[in-house]
């Protein structure tokens, strides 16, 4: 299992566990599911180790839950997913790419 790791000034009341990233490692599609949040998500980054953006998607409006992309052009590697939330928390996973 990869590490989770919660950034942020604010209290994240356990928001690292209401976070949902599946399936890890992904092949073909990852799914980010921030149903279990109480804040609102403002926008979902995967990152290389270097930091350079491999996915983004872009701001987010309106009460989504879960958010689903193509993995399949993305190399095979280990990238940092961050879900940045409306009241500035940013919560970060490792995530396994695999084909």
């Amino acid at each position: 299992m990869l590490e989770e790791v919660v950034v942020g000034l604010r209290s994240h009341e356990n928001s690292g566990s209401a976070l949902v990233v599946y399936p890890n490692p992904a092949k073909n599609l990852l799914t980010v599911d921030f149903s279990g949040l109480s804040r609102d998500v403002r926008e979902i980054v995967l990152a290389d180790m270097l930091g350079a953006p491999v996915y983004s998607s872009g701001a987010l409006t309106g009460k989504k839950s879960r958010i689903s992309f193509s993995a399949g052009g993305i190399a095979n590697g280990v990238y940092v997913l961050s879900v940045k939330t409306d009241d500035g928390l940013q919560i970060n996973r490792r995530v396994a790419i695999v084909h």
